[in-house]
């Protein structure tokens, strides 16, 4: 629990003025924290610093390079770090809360630069890659700096243990349900499917979406996709049926109110996105503005639909499967009009206030998460990054994911891949549970001694 105001800087790894949900999650915590009493300061690249508000701090122009299959607008090298420097010791700020530290961008620079209290919040959902073993030796002294370490999802958590053989706590990006609580349009209402986002990045899925049109429109013959979010419209029209042209309306971007309406709005809101996502904010908004969610059943999105509990879910790329899911949806009103406002009651645990709340009131799991942090950052320090860190994590930590396939495959031949599935600390933890709740057959002498071990040994080799 914070019992001052303290005077925070969040640094925003990503060009401010090009909508995204790290962005989207930085301006609601700001919004959040300063509405606590608390001071922030946002720094971010931006490429028009006129239309900045007047918390945003600009680092300078952003460069557009590909990343976990989008376009990340990032700013790196020495004028950027000196403009990080000069705004951290213009500020002395009390706390900093750094975003996607682990990517070449200003959260690495503002890492590198600071000293002092450090709170990391990982949002990226990646495959391991093999460039990632030769860049951990130059990052990790810089994620150690850390005093906390946030992912936003499991899958942003497994990516960060995967890459950098850290841990972190799950703590999902936050929302605001009731602003997310629109009118109803008309013109966005009735037989329409809803798309959000970068329509111009693959990964987006919007092709996924249009490609299912000529079924659903078999079945559903006013159906009308709206596309709300930046991009080029004449240049994906272009690559686009001409029979189905008059099926698609681009809205632009659209404000927060605007927003909200669309959400409350559409017949179904569908998320074709086909990976590289780690929470997908954007179903939480859709979900808490009362709109029925089909989503692709890429990681991220099964879990925060919770398997399909609160939303429909498809096959990933399969345009096939999502024509028969919204056909489905779209023809059972009821159906659809009773998963909308379950999902609308479940987005209420995403709320700011739900989530500080949880947090405020420390958990069991929370408890070990952050021994493990400690225990991993020691284990680290001792053992240099390699194959001999990731068994030991395993053995001890239970920490698996970053073991390769060939080490894996290694301990599988010899018979000995239960070592590496059942942790030191697992055993330890389990022995002195049994040692609480069996240790009174010790005192019956002579013989509990020894029943006292071979309960012990049956039980542990059993587990």
């Amino acid at each position: 629990m914070i019992d001052r105001l303290l005077n925070i800087g969040i640094v925003c790894p990503y060009g401010w003025d090009a909508p995204g949900g790290v962005q989207a999650h930085i301006a609601d915590l700001r919004s959040y924290l300063v509405n606590q009493g608390h001071t922030v300061s946002v720094l971010a690249p931006t490429g028009d610093e006129d239309s900045l508000p007047e918390w945003v701090v600009s680092a300078g122009k952003p460069l557009s390079i590909p990343y976990n299959g989008a376009v990340a607008r990032v700013l790196f090298g020495p004028i950027a770090f000196a403009k990080v420097k000069q705004w951290i010791t213009d500020n002395d700020f009390d706390l900093l809360h750094l975003h996607e530290p682990a990517i070449p961008s200003i959260s690495l620079l503002a890492c590198w630069a600071a000293e002092g209290p450090m709170v990391g919040t990982f949002h990226v959902s990646a495959k391991k890659q093999k460039a990632s073993f030769a860049i951990v030796p130059i990052l990790e002294p810089v994620i150690e700096k850390l005093s906390a370490r946030i992912a936003v999802s499991e899958a942003a958590r497994e990516t960060l243990v995967a890459h950098l053989e850290t841990d972190a706590i799950v703590i999902p990006n936050g929302i605001y349900a009731a602003k997310m609580r629109g009118k109803i349009r008309s013109e966005w209402s009735g037989e329409t499917l809803g798309f959000m986002g970068r329509f111009n990045e693959p990964r987006k899925g919007l092709k996924v979406l249009i490609d299912a049109l000529p079924i659903i429109s078999r079945f559903l013959p006013n159906v009308k996709v709206l596309v709300a979010g930046p991009g080029e419209p004449e240049e994906f029209l272009s690559q686009i049926d001409p029979q189905l042209r008059n099926r698609i309306e681009f809205l632009g971007r659209l404000s927060e109110t605007d927003k909200a309406d669309f959400m409350s709005s559409v017949g179904a809101y569908v998320a074709p996105n086909t990976g590289g996502e780690s929470f997908g904010i954007i179903l939480a908004e859709a979900l808490a503005g009362g709109a029925a969610v089909i989503a692709s059943n890429i990681p991220a999105f099964s879990a925060l639909l919770e398997n399909g509990r609160y939303g429909k879910l498809f096959n990933s790329e399969d345009s096939t499967d999502l024509a028969k899911v919204v056909i489905d949806l779209l023809r059972e009103r009821s159906a659809r009009d009773l998963m909308a406002q379950a999902g609308q009651k479940y987005a209420q645990k995403f709320d700011w206030d739900k989530l500080v709340l949880l947090q405020e009131s420390p958990t069991e799991e929370s408890f070990f998460v952050v021994l493990r942090q400690h225990a991993t950052r020691y284990l680290h320090d001792a053992l240099p990054a390699g194959v001999h860190r990731q068994v030991a994590d395993a053995m001890f930590l239970g920490i698996g994911n970053s073991l390769d396939f060939e080490t894996r495959q290694s301990y599988a031949s010899l018979g000995a891949i239960h070592i590496l599935s059942v942790s030191g600390m697992h055993i330890g933890l389990l022995y002195l549970g049994l040692q609480f709740l069996l240790g009174f057959i010790r005192k019956y002498r002579p013989w509990g001694g020894s029943v006292f071990f071979a309960l012990m040994l049956i039980i542990l080799w059993s587990y």
